[in-house]
C-alpha cells in the first residue's frame, strides 16, 4: 500500500492589521483562501523573474508567471469608482467583491 502524505507545517507570524487585510482582499479577489494566496506570492516572489511588474492600471487575477496583457488607461468614471473603492473599509471592499462573484 503506497500513500502519499503532504508535509505542510504551519507558523504563526505577525503580520499590521493593514496587510492582512489587503491580503484577504486580494484572496478574495483571486477566489483563493487566505493561506492559498500568502502560498502563491511567497511562491512567485521566490521565482526569478520573468517579465516586468505590472503597473496599477494592469492588475487581473493571474497565475505567477503569466504574461501580462495590455490594458488602456483607465476613464475618468472608472478612476473615480477606484478611489471610492479605495477610501472604503477592507471589510466594505471585502463584502463587495463576494457581492461580484
Amino acid at each position: 500500500m503506497v500513500t502519499t502524505e503532504t508535509k505542510d507545517s504551519s507558523m504563526l507570524i505577525r503580520i499590521p492589521a493593514q496587510l492582512k487585510a489587503d491580503l484577504h482582499r486580494e484572496a478574495a479577489t483571486h477566489g483563493r483562501s487566505l493561506t492559498s494566496e500568502i502560498n502563491t506570492r511567497l511562491k512567485a516572489s521566490l521565482q526569478p523573474a520573468t517579465h516586468p511588474e505590472p503597473t496599477h492600471t494592469q492588475h487581473q487575477a493571474k497565475e505567477p508567471g503569466a504574461s501580462w496583457p495590455a490594458v488602456s488607461p483607465l476613464s475618468d468614471a472608472e478612476r473615480v469608482l477606484l478611489s471610492i473603492f479605495k477610501r472604503l473599509s477592507p471589510e466594505k471592499q471585502l463584502a463587495l467583491l463576494s457581492l461580484l462573484k
